[in-house]
């Protein structure tokens, strides 16, 4: 028997700093993810659109970084786990874009992100929206794009919007994972799923 469990959000992980919009426009983390032929969001092209906008960028990740020809003083290294959530809150806008195409399938910067009360970016999966995945409401709890195009005009709407509507995304999309996507949750679903495995074998 096979179960789906996703990433979750820990608390426990997030040092509680940084106030809601007081760091960058945008906030790029993770690998650099650049060649598009393997059908991912080409990340440092992202960046450099957004920075010709006049958005402030930040990007926190590994060292491949640096060779990607990003505008001066966005790459700031790899970001401590702790200081996940600070950065999350403080930007205006988070980028995710998953690396796998798969029905339900999401990646853990959409609860890290989400959970800490910051304002979600992500590429379209199927079956966002029902099911499972219904917490991911477009507009609501989050915002979205299905090409580069479409993600530096969201993230500069976004970036340019009133606070207010930003604030009402961070508190949906909060009170959304907090309510059934900590990793607390995620234990009880396996302990579930392996409750119902022994089950059947009886």
């Amino acid at each position: 028997a096979a179960h789906l469990l996703w990433p979750g959000y820990d608390g426990a992980l997030d040092s509680g700093e940084g106030e809601p919009d007081s760091g960058p426009a945008v906030a790029v983390v993770g690998s650099v993810y650049a060649p598009p032929s393997l059908g991912f969001l080409d990340r440092p092209e992202f960046v450099r659109r957004c920075a010709a906008r006049g958005l402030s960028v930040v990007v926190h990740g590994p060292p491949e970084w640096e060779r990607a020809d990003l505008p001066r003083g966005t790459f700031r290294g790899w970001l401590p786990e702790r200081d996940n959530g600070r950065v999350n809150r403080s930007a205006r806008v988070v980028l995710s874009s998953h690396v796998r195409r798969s029905r339900h399938y999401l990646n853990a910067r959409t609860f890290q992100v989400m959970g800490a009360g910051g304002v979600l970016l992500s590429d379209r999966q199927a079956g966002m929206g029902e099911g499972p995945a219904a917490f991911l409401r477009e507009g609501e709890t989050f915002a979205a794009y299905s090409s580069l195009e479409e993600a530096v005009d969201a993230a500069e709407r976004l970036a340019r919007a009133p606070a207010a509507l930003r604030a009402d995304l961070r508190a949906a999309a909060r009170e959304a994972v907090l309510r059934a996507h900590r990793y607390t949750h995620r234990a009880e679903e396996l302990d579930g799923a392996l409750l119902g495995i022994r089950g059947g074998w009886r």
